[in-house]
């Protein structure tokens, strides 16, 4: 017959733990809103690029780190 022995955590202890990992998930919740957020940038900007070229245009096209500003230098 197996025996198992359990410690239970002090309260305090469970309290500090669920407080790390609801911090931590924010954390990485964060981490992936500005992930998808760069990743729409970029796909943004090589869907210009290719708009740009379909018409003949060149140049560089640059969004500021927000996205809100459209930059369009033609060479």
């Amino acid at each position: 017959m197996t025996e198992y022995r359990v410690q239970l955590l002090p309260e305090e202890h469970v309290v500090a733990l669920t407080r790390l990992t609801e911090a931590r998930a924010t954390e990485l919740e964060a981490a992936a809103a500005a992930a998808r957020a760069e990743t729409a940038r970029r796909v943004l900007v090589l869907c210009l690029g290719e708009l740009a070229k379909r018409h003949g245009l060149t140049g560089e096209i640059d969004l500021d780190a927000d996205g809100g500003v459209l930059k369009v230098r033609s060479s």
